[in-house]
């Protein structure tokens, strides 16, 4: 759920209260709980954090997803109550240039991985048509 989805209020109203019932169900049998949000997190980022969410999903590093909103701010935003996990997106996989792949891992190990609990994976998904050798390149840097 996101913003796209849900104003602030809607997402207070609707949404909120069942993240809550669910991350306490995880939490009453000793788990963990995660939840993937894509837009809005510097709305609805916060509010998520009171739910009781460990882990936050896709803190994905370039434009179309988080319209701008850099790792840094996320990491600044909730790395203090909710694990990160993020790393390169599957964008730059599939534009087969070594540098933006090497640049994308080095800051995402560097801003995620600078962040106590937090997780860098190195690709957010790969699809049919990700470039066998750009995910090498991903390997090597």
């Amino acid at each position: 759920m996101s913003t796209n989805f849900w104003s602030p209020a809607l997402f207070d109203q609707f949404v909120f209260p069942h993240i809550r019932t669910l991350a306490a169900a995880a939490h009453g049998h000793g788990k963990k709980f995660a939840y993937v949000m894509t837009i809005g997190v510097e709305i609805l980022g916060p509010r998520l954090a009171e739910t009781g969410v460990h882990v936050w999903y896709f803190v994905d590093p370039i434009g179309p997803v988080q319209k701008g909103l850099a790792q840094e701010k996320i990491r600044d935003l909730l790395s203090d109550s909710i694990t990160l996990v993020g790393g390169i997106s599957s964008i730059t996989l599939s534009n087969r240039s070594f540098a933006a792949i090497d640049r994308n891992v080095k800051h995402a190990l560097e801003v995620l991985g600078s962040t106590a609990g937090s997780s860098c994976i190195l690709w957010m998904a790969w699809f049919p048509d990700t470039p066998w050798e750009s995910v090498k390149w991903m390997i090597d840097a």
